[in-house]
């Protein structure tokens, strides 16, 4: 489960500074930043609550629907220009402190994981692999909002 953990660690390092890069309306940088990590919790929060095969299925079903939610923030991200250099500073801050903890969270969710079994670890390495594409894709949407 090694894997698991650096793929959201480095999942969570490419947001933060994909979203810094271009993050109009009532909309801000901050509602941005602010929904990615909440879209990040779901993220966890799913993968934490595996316990068995049954379980592991809701997490990857939790995860394709967060998939969606960071699509359309990669859309919305697209619509805002360059944050100053304050606002960048500051929402740097509010992701960095934001890795950190998912990095502690994802400790414990690897204990759970393994204790869930084999059949449980690999119904939710099947749904991460599924879901990698599926970020791929928002990062690219939040390097294009910088190009307006």
């Amino acid at each position: 489960m090694k894997s698991l953990a650096h793929f959201l660690t480095r999942t969570v390092a490419i947001l933060a500074a994909l979203i810094l890069a271009g993050c109009s309306g009532g909309d801000s940088h901050e509602k941005v930043v602010d929904d990615v990590l909440k879209q990040m919790d779901r993220m966890v929060t799913a993968m934490s609550s595996v316990t068995d095969k049954a379980t592991a299925e809701r997490a990857v079903a939790e995860l394709k629907t967060v998939a969606d939610e960071m699509k359309k923030l990669g859309e919305r991200a697209k619509k805002l220009g360059e944050p100053s250099a304050e606002l960048k500073t500051k929402l740097e801050a509010k992701m960095t402190a934001k890795q950190t903890e998912m990095q502690q969270k994802m400790a414990g969710a690897q204990a759970s994981i393994a204790k869930a079994g084999p059949e449980a670890g690999m119904i939710l390495m099947k749904g991460m692999m599924e879901f990698a594409p599926a970020m791929e894709e928002v990062g690219k949407l939040f390097q294009g909002a910088d190009k307006k």
